[in-house]
């Protein structure tokens, strides 16, 4: 099953992040509850800090910038980004007391 052998080692993950604290927060909260501990060793790629949120655009700038990667080999930075190491575990109980 193709969708379950992503989700067991996935190369890296093109996220939705829009540079926001509370939107970045909630996605990483969803990745870790999908991911748990493989989120520690998976790459994340978010282009949106860098351009901005361009509507219909996103996208297609996404597969642009995800094709540049596998071709250079290097994953795009991501703007104001100070600290990977997100404290999503920590967090995760208070995002759970939301639903």
């Amino acid at each position: 099953d193709p969708i379950n052998n992503a989700l067991q080692s996935p190369d890296i993950i093109w996220a939705h992040a829009t540079a926001t604290k509370p939107g970045d927060r909630l996605e990483a909260h969803a990745l870790y509850k999908v991911l748990g501990d493989l989120l520690k060793d998976t790459p994340i790629a978010a282009i949106k800090s860098n351009l901005g949120h361009t509507m219909g655009a996103a996208g297609a700038l996404n597969l642009i910038a995800a094709i540049q990667s596998f071709y250079e080999g290097e994953i795009p930075y991501i703007l104001n980004l100070t600290n990977p190491q997100l404290k999503v575990e920590k967090e995760a109980d208070e995002y759970d007391s939301m639903d």
